[in-house]
């Protein structure tokens, strides 16, 4: 018999996505046995449309994603709780092959691939190539045992961003593993300009090179990605077969990156 499984999004100010996501979880082919939408100091309607849908809605007034994360956790009843961001929009047997990749036996989690949801802009498809088919932990797309969570202290709430990530290594630490599903989509409104874009990989950097800092990790090569324009290019090079800018377009992503691992 399958355990149960619980899906939490947390949302603020997700008006105008959060109908497309929760319309898509309530399509799954296997049911989760809730979906719980945890409103994060939203001043828009979103909790309202939430409500609408006939999902469970709480709030967590402090604003920050680890601790509407983890008010999601605590609310939840499944043995396993999945997590979707409320801009994304989940393949219909999105948490079917969750399940199914979990049920092979000793993981306490599965994560899925992510996609473009809007892959005609193109910086969202030019980050959906450079990511595509790469095992990652991010709570756009992962589903973990509840006893996991809480056995390693829940999402840190000292982080504003890299939560996720570093709640895994947490896990993988406890000698537990964490799957990777690829047909278990979710496809995801990328940053659709190039500004944006590098604006959140730069954030991305800062806050993944404290997470590092937290469990004692080296982090000179996420600092050094700054002074080594050429190295990545020729590195990026081959990727040209895929999209005639992604090598320069990887190249620049891995330098905000880099930015914001020295601003850490």
């Amino acid at each position: 018999m399958n355990p149960s499984c619980s899906v939490v999004v947390i949302v603020r100010n997700a008006e105008k996505t959060v109908s497309g996501c929760l319309s898509s979880l309530l399509r799954q082919t296997f049911k989760p046995k809730e979906i719980i939408v945890v409103d994060n100091g939203s001043t828009d309607s979103t909790a309202k449309i939430a409500a609408e849908f006939g999902v469970k809605v709480v709030y967590e007034p402090v604003v920050g994603r680890s601790r509407a994360r983890n008010k999601g956790v605590r609310e939840s009843d499944g043995e396993l709780v999945a997590f979707i961001d409320a801009d994304a929009v989940a393949d219909v047997n999105w948490l079917a092959w969750l399940m199914r990749r979990y049920a092979q036996g000793s993981l306490a989690g599965v994560a899925g691939s992510i996609k473009a949801l809007n892959p005609d802009k193109l910086a969202a498809r030019l980050l959906e190539l450079a990511t595509a088919n790469k095992p990652h932990y991010g709570g756009g797309n992962v589903m973990y045992e509840k006893d996991a969570i809480t056995e390693v202290g829940m999402f840190n709430e000292e982080l504003q961003m890299a939560e996720d990530v570093e709640l895994a290594w947490r896990i993988l630490r406890t000698g537990r593993k964490i799957g990777f599903e690829p047909r278990a989509v979710v496809y995801h409104a990328h940053r659709e300009s190039m500004p944006e874009l590098l604006r959140q990989q730069y954030n991305f950097g800062k806050w993944s090179v404290r997470a590092r800092k937290i469990h004692g990790m080296s982090t000179w090569k996420q600092r050094a990605l700054l002074f080594a324009v050429p190295l990545l290019l020729v590195k990026n090079l081959p990727k040209i077969r895929l999209h005639p800018i992604l090598p320069v377009f990887m190249t620049a992503v891995s330098i905000a990156y880099g930015a914001g691992a020295l601003a850490a």
